[in-house]
Order: C-alpha cells, then structure tokens, then sequence
C-alpha cells in the first residue's frame, strides 16, 4: 500500500486516483491475503503461512456511485466474484470498456449479460474489430 502511494504520488497523479486498501469481491467481508511477495500476493490457500486478513469490499461499494469510462480488472482468477459484485457498475451506460485477463465462459456470461462484447484492436488498421490479428492475454470487451 505504501508503495503504490508512493509511486502515485511520485508520478503526479495524485489528482487522477484513489487508493483503496481492499480486496475486491461478490460481497463484503474478509479474506486471507497473502503478504511478504511483493507483485504476486494474492487470495491466501489454507496452506499458506504468511497471510493477513483484508477488508473485502465491492467495486460498487467502492466506486459508490463513481462511474469511469475505462476498467482494468487483473485479480489472478476471481473476475467473475469482481463482477458479480459490480451489477450496478456494469448496468451503467457511462462504463464503456473493460480490459480482463480472465475471459473464461463465466467471466465472459457476465459481461456479455450486462451489454459487453469482446473486440480485439488492430494497431495496423488503429481499430476495434471481431477478430484477433494476435493472440492477446486480455479481453478487450466493449459496450455495444
């Protein structure tokens, strides 16, 4: 927490983002957290050791009504728990894109039932369109 303060500070932004200090997931509540691995900690298994326990909250309740254009969205499996919590986000027609790892069949139900649809940008033609050029680890989905 303190580093991501820190570099946001460091990089100027400070006026473009807020900082949250919480998990994000279908309900509130807690959940074991991994700690001491740097970029990769992640949701805590009942073998882990180095744990701490961490708010859980919604993107709704997080966002309280704030609605952004664009969201990024990499929680190292748990999309579909993110978005199942994010139903009035989602429903919002001011959200016009999201950006996802995990584009798996319960992730993508999701967002295609809340008016998404996967598109893949072409950097050579500098456009959206229905099929990859490439293999892309995110998804790109869109408001249609």
């Amino acid at each position: 927490m303190k580093s991501l303060t820190r570099n946001v500070q460091l990089n100027g932004v400070s006026q473009q983002v807020r900082v949250v200090e919480a998990a994000l997931g279908a309900s509130s509540g807690t959940i074991s957290f991994t700690v001491g691995r740097d970029t990769v900690n992640r949701v805590a298994h009942t073998e882990d050791s180095n744990t701490r326990e961490v708010c859980l909250r919604t993107l709704d309740e997080v966002l309280s009504g704030e609605v952004p254009r664009v969201i990024k969205i990499d929680v190292e499996g748990f999309e579909d728990q993110v978005f199942e919590g994010a139903s009035a986000t989602l429903a919002d027609k001011r959200l016009e894109a999201i950006i996802t790892e995990a584009h798996d069949e319960n992730v993508t139900s999701i967002l295609e039932r809340a008016g998404f649809k996967r598109k893949y940008y072409d950097p050579k033609e500098q456009k959206l369109v229905d099929a990859p050029r490439f293999n892309s680890h995110n998804a790109l989905m869109i408001r249609v």
